[in-house]
């Protein structure tokens, strides 16, 4: 049986984190607690500790990419949604 996909509403964001790298890429708004209506929502709502963030790239320590980047939210100091 074929996995069902789950939606997906991205945001661009630029995520700084308490090790000095900034990070580009998107978050997903649809989880499974539910759709959030803001990037904020994503940090100060629901159970999860973790932000995974997508199509990433260390803009300030190395200019590498990762398709998938998971930040622990106690280690972001902020994000600026860029839509």
């Amino acid at each position: 049986m074929a996995a069902k996909k789950k939606p997906v509403e991205s945001r661009d964001v630029v995520v700084k984190v308490s090790d000095g790298a900034i990070i580009s890429g998107q978050v997903n708004l649809e989880g499974e607690e539910g759709r959030a209506d803001r990037v904020s929502d994503l940090l100060m709502q629901g159970k999860r500790k973790f932000l995974v963030v997508y199509n990433a790239r260390d803009m300030k320590v190395s200019g590498e990419e990762a398709s998938v980047i998971i930040l622990n939210k106690d280690h972001i100091l902020w994000v600026i949604p860029q839509d």
